[in-house]
């Protein structure tokens, strides 16, 4: 059995046409440019453009795109990126309250200390 190929544009789609002894067989390709996406990494993707060259009867890659695209995160993803967020704010909190506290006690102790050196100044009748 003798089988011929070809590819032709019409009204600017590309449609492949597969001739055999008994039967003929026509579908589309696409168009004349078309963009094939494909995933770099989890935070990449390239876009990449190929245009159908008539003469070769293929389609030629004209240029490529990097471009950010993350994957959704699953959602038992979802609930340990939230968790671990809230244990760093969780931390956060603490710290910033252990500074406080400090400050605080270095506060009141500075205020002792000014009272008691006002009272000696006034027991030696400096003031």
């Amino acid at each position: 059995m003798s089988e011929s190929t070809r590819k032709y544009v019409e009204n600017g789609i590309v449609f492949e046409e597969i001739i055999g002894e008994t039967y003929r067989s026509v579908h589309a390709l696409g168009g004349l440019t078309k963009i094939n996406t494909q995933r770099l990494d989890s935070n990449t993707v390239v876009d990449i453009a190929y245009v159908f060259n008539n003469e070769l009867s293929e389609y030629i890659e004209q240029s490529r795109t990097e471009r950010p695209d993350p994957l959704p995160l699953e959602p038992g993803e979802r609930i340990t990126q939230l968790e671990n967020e809230s244990a760093m704010l969780t931390l956060e909190l603490v710290d910033t309250r252990i500074r406080l506290d400090d400050t605080e006690r270095r506060l009141e102790q500075s205020e002792t200390e000014q009272a008691a050196l006002l009272l000696e100044l006034a027991d030696k009748g400096v003031l």
